[in-house]
C-alpha cells in the first residue's frame, strides 16, 4: 500500500447493519473516499462426499447460513489501495472485537469501482491464513428499518474467509 493511503477510517452507524466508511488521505484533514459496508446473512452450499456400504460415492449438498460484511461501491478516490485499506480496517476491527466468524464479501461493484481484481487482493493478503476466492452468494437483502432499500452490490464478487 502507498503511504498516501492509510487505515484511519471513521466507522459510524446508520441502520444496525450498515457502516459508513470514510477513508482519509495522508494529511488526515479530509476524506479521499467513502463507501458503505453492510452486514447481511447469506447462504452457501457445500458438497460432501459420503461413502455408502456398497462403496459408491454419493454427493450430498448442505446449505449453511453465514454472515458477511459486504463492501459496496466506493466513491471518491477509487484506487486499489483504498479498497485494500477498507478490507484491512474490517479485519482489524474483527480482531479487536473478537468477531472473526463473519466473512468479508467484496462485491464486483467495489472491485470495478477501485480498478482491482481477485488476483490483486490475493497477492496483498498472501501471508495471512485466509481463503480468498471468487463467489456468487445468495444474499438476503432486506428493507432497512429506516426505509432505505437501495444497495449498490450484486451477488458476485470475492469472498474472504478465515482458514480454520
Amino acid at each position: 500500500m502507498q503511504k498516501e493511503c492509510n487505515n484511519h477510517h471513521n466507522l459510524t452507524f446508520g441502520d444496525a447493519n450498515k457502516f459508513f466508511m470514510a477513508v482519509y488521505g495522508a494529511s488526515e484533514d479530509k476524506t479521499i473516499a467513502d463507501g458503505l459496508v453492510s452486514i447481511f446473512p447469506y447462504q452457501t452450499q457445500t458438497s460432501k462426499n459420503t461413502e455408502e456400504v456398497t462403496e459408491h460415492t454419493e454427493e450430498q449438498k448442505q446449505t449453511e447460513q453465514r454472515l458477511a460484511f459486504i463492501i459496496e461501491r466506493i466513491y471518491g478516490e477509487r484506487t486499489p489501495d483504498v479498497l485494500l485499506s477498507i478490507i484491512q480496517t474490517i479485519r482489524k476491527k474483527q480482531e479487536e472485537t473478537g468477531v472473526s466468524d463473519i466473512d468479508i464479501f467484496v462485491s464486483n461493484d467495489a472491485l470495478t469501482s477501485c480498478y482491482t481484481n481477485l488476483h490483486h487482493v490475493q497477492e496483498e493478503f498472501k501471508d495471512e491464513t485466509l481463503i480468498i476466492e471468487n463467489a456468487s452468494l445468495n444474499i438476503e437483502k432486506t428493507q432497512s428499518p429506516s426505509g432505505y432499500g437501495y444497495y449498490e452490490f450484486g451477488d458476485d464478487g470475492i469472498l474472504i474467509k478465515r482458514n480454520t
